[in-house]
């Protein structure tokens, strides 16, 4: 049965956008199969296109390697009074999931009429009491609510804290989407000592309820802290449930799929007393979905007093010196390798099976862009890094762009060579660290960044970015999300995105139901360009561009600010 469900095509039709007709298909048993969909206006095929399109949200889903999209353009007829029955197909097969559309002249989707929706209708009209119902009854049901944390003064307060990623886990998450609620709970933590004891838990129901049932007889306050997004969150804890969220789309899930009602996060969030998100962008998301009377507190993750050049500016290193790194693995260098259409690219080095990976050197100089991600997360959109940087610096030697990638060589390798070799040749240098850097050639690799890089689509929070400059190195990035806290004109060359439709994550159906945004790529050039500029031509702008990153996070994500918040959320009072 698997072997048939896989030969099945899946896919959906987004909807009409701009005259084209919007969505992806692909058969998980040929996976590497391009496609070809075909649009029937009344009946008759009005066009095709090959569904090859690369989205990142279906990269992020699994769904291939993200180049399923389509957009076939369609010709209306303006002078027809009447809908278009539209219905998008895969090349002589069946219709796609949400194919079937009726769409006026000018391109505007209705609401396929079938008979069941008629006789609804009738029946609405002539008794409104049973539409009510039907109003009501599509709602999420009431569920029980967690109790609400009420914190008694005077008695111990108790934190029991559980990550959805651990270090057992974090080998299998690493690089995944999900994977940095490790490094949050790492760092809240610490400040929620100062508040009362912690207790890490393994287990986010019975070991909880156990540490719960022994507070509450001593009489003393207990909130459980859970790090994880509401679709993965276990219920069944009795103890007030504070959940601590990154989340960086336009709204927060609140749809059931896959017979899965915890993908509706309202369903999960009324079990818990309140939610900690790491933006203000998620905390509106939630109380849009929520409803005001829910709490929700907007606070960073606390990196200040927990980097380790926080504080010092590191002092400005001469592009035409250089600084060396260790680390363990292996370092790309596109000075050292040759990048030609028609060339396959070598195979990445691998440590060998019986050995630990291999510790080498690297090198670093001129006017250094670096950027810290996970490639395997389709958020990161670091093609449009690589291809804007490559341009801007086509006949710059002394500009150099590093990329610290977090997980498998798989997920860039390849990809970077094919880009490499389909750029015209450039003077620039790209250099990719892939392994592990020790803390101190970490810090090391900040001091010697002139720049910290992003072109993410969304973020829900980036602690690079905020390592980078707790150590006072300027930013090039886009100011959406929840980059817009912290990022502004003083600190950052801001580049200019707009608003672009997408799925959730986790949606393996590939709904556009939500939004990111969409980078203007010459916007991000330019920006780059302007960096080198400043940093070679104009050191006192440069200057007050590192000190105002220094200001903004010792103001922004520092442990009495971030611990200020969540005691005056909580009820509590910082120790001293």
């Amino acid at each position: 049965m698997a072997g048939e469900e896989d030969s099945e095509v899946q896919g959906y039709v987004d909807g009409v956008r701009e005259g084209r007709i919007c969505g992806w298909a692909w058969r998980p048993s040929t996976p590497h199969e391009t496609l070809t969909v075909e649009v029937l206006i009344d009946g008759v095929v009005a066009g095709e296109a090959a569904a090859w399109l690369h989205r990142p949200d279906l990269a992020v889903a699994g769904v291939g390697d993200g180049r399923h999209g389509f957009a076939v353009p369609v010709l209306l007829d303006m002078d027809r009074l009447g809908l278009s029955r539209i219905v998008v197909r895969v090349k002589d097969g069946d219709p796609l999931p949400g194919s079937k559309l009726l769409v006026d002249a000018h391109g505007d989707v209705m609401d396929e009429v079938t008979e069941p929706d008629i006789a609804a209708f009738i029946e609405s009209v002539l008794n409104q009491t049973a539409a009510k119902r039907s109003a009501v009854s599509a709602e999420p049901a009431a569920e029980a609510q967690s109790p609400p944390f009420c914190a008694r003064q005077g008695v111990a307060n108790n934190f029991i804290v559980y990550s959805s990623t651990n270090e057992k886990s974090l080998a299998r998450d690493f690089g995944g989407p999900e994977y940095s609620y490790y490094f949050v709970a790492r760092a809240f933590n610490p400040l929620l000592a100062r508040l009362g004891t912690v207790h890490v838990a393994s287990d986010p129901v019975d070991e909880v309820n156990r540490i719960y049932e022994q507070c509450a007889a001593r009489g003393e306050n207990c909130l459980f802290v859970y790090y994880a997004p509401p679709h993965r969150m276990r219920l069944g804890s009795r103890c007030p449930t504070m959940c601590v969220i990154a989340w960086e789309y336009s709204n927060i899930p609140t749809e059931n799929w896959g017979d899965e009602p915890r993908n509706d996060w309202r369903r999960v969030l009324r079990h818990t007393a309140g939610a900690i998100t790491l933006s203000e962008y998620a905390a509106v998301a939630v109380r849009q979905a929520m409803g005001d009377q829910y709490p929700v507190l907007a606070v960073p993750a606390p990196v200040w007093d927990r980097s380790q050049t926080a504080g010092s500016k590191l002092a400005l290193r001469a592009p035409a010196s250089s600084a060396e790194l260790a680390l363990d693995g292996f370092v790309f260098d596109s000075r050292q390798g040759s990048f030609r259409m028609g060339e396959a690219p070598p195979a990445p080095p691998r440590p060998t099976p019986k050995g630990p990976a291999k510790s080498v050197l690297a090198s670093i100089d001129g006017v250094v862009f670096t950027s810290v991600f996970a490639p395997k997360d389709g958020r990161k959109n670091w093609q449009d890094m690589l291809t804007a940087f490559l341009s801007a610096f086509i006949d710059t030697p002394d500009a150099t762009l590093v990329f610290k990638m977090i997980g498998p060589e798989s997920y860039w390798w390849w990809e970077t060579h094919d880009l490499l070799a389909r750029m015209p040749p450039a003077r620039c240098r790209v250099v990719v660290l892939q392994g592990f850097l020790p803390d101190a050639h970490y810090a090391r690799l900040v001091g010697a960044s002139h720049w910290v890089l992003n072109s993410s689509v969304a973020e829900g929070l980036c602690l690079p970015l905020l390592e980078f400059m707790c150590a006072g190195r300027p930013v090039v990035a886009p100011g959406h999300t929840a980059m817009a806290d912290y990022l502004n004109a003083e600190n950052s060359i801001i580049v200019r995105s707009d608003d672009d439709y997408c799925a959730w994550p986790q949606d393996r159906r590939c709904h556009f139901n939500s939004r990111r945004y969409r980078i203007e790529w010459e916007s991000l050039r330019d920006s780059m360009r302007e960096a080198y500029r400043i940093t070679k031509s104009d050191p006192s702008r440069y200057e007050a561009m590192c000190n105002a990153a220094l200001r903004t996070m010792s103001t922004f994500c520092n442990d009495e600010r971030v611990a200020e918040r969540i005691a005056s959320f909580l009820g509590l009072r910082v120790a001293a």
